[in-house]
């Protein structure tokens, strides 16, 4: 069972702090897009007002393009973006994307393998404390296993864990979400 996430289906995953401390964290999950129509959020933490985290993606002419990274006011969109060719075999299609913040770069992976970087220009160096999380706040499709790392996972590891279930009391584990609860609009954290 995964969370089928519709536009207007998010579901809120409780509270916890980003960019703390030594700042770096990853995020990890199974994303199954449904669609490949508008631009779509698939997680966000903390506030457009001040910063927000994101991972989600966007149509282009010959495919789609995932991206992550964060967004503010004064500085726009920062993220790590790769465009996978082919529309068709791009949805319907089970990716696991991880977005790596090491404190001063954005990482994306796609299937265990990085595809993209991106140098962080927000010069906002805050952590964003005790701000909810939002699953699929603007995104088609299924969603497995949300996984929030305060530490920047090696390519390695993300690679050898991305197919195994851990049981949430993993060192360095900050929240683990299965999505697996059914039709419930607030994720338990293990």
């Amino acid at each position: 069972r995964a969370f089928f996430s519709t536009k207007a289906t998010p579901l809120t995953a409780g509270k916890f702090n980003l960019k703390a401390k030594s700042c770096a964290f990853t995020i990890e999950m199974w994303a199954l897009p449904t669609s490949d129509k508008d631009q779509q959020v698939i997680f966000s933490h903390g506030d457009k007002d001040s910063e927000e985290i994101i991972v989600g993606l966007a149509p282009t002419d010959c495919g789609l393009i995932w991206r992550a990274g964060n967004r503010t006011p004064r500085s726009g969109q920062v993220c790590a973006s790769h465009e996978v060719l082919g529309r068709s075999s791009s949805i319907r299609k089970w990716w696991h994307v991880a977005c790596v913040f090491t404190g001063s770069t954005w990482k994306l992976y796609l299937n265990g393998e990085e595809v993209a970087t991106e140098e962080d220009r927000s010069q906002r160096r805050d952590p964003i404390k005790n701000s909810f999380c939002t699953i699929g706040p603007s995104f088609s499709g299924c969603i497995l296993e949300l996984r929030v790392w305060r530490f920047a996972r090696e390519p390695a590891h993300i690679a050898r864990d991305m197919h195994r279930q851990l049981v949430g009391n993993e060192f360095g584990l900050e929240a683990l979400f299965p999505l697996d609860e059914g039709h419930h609009r607030i994720a338990t954290d293990l």
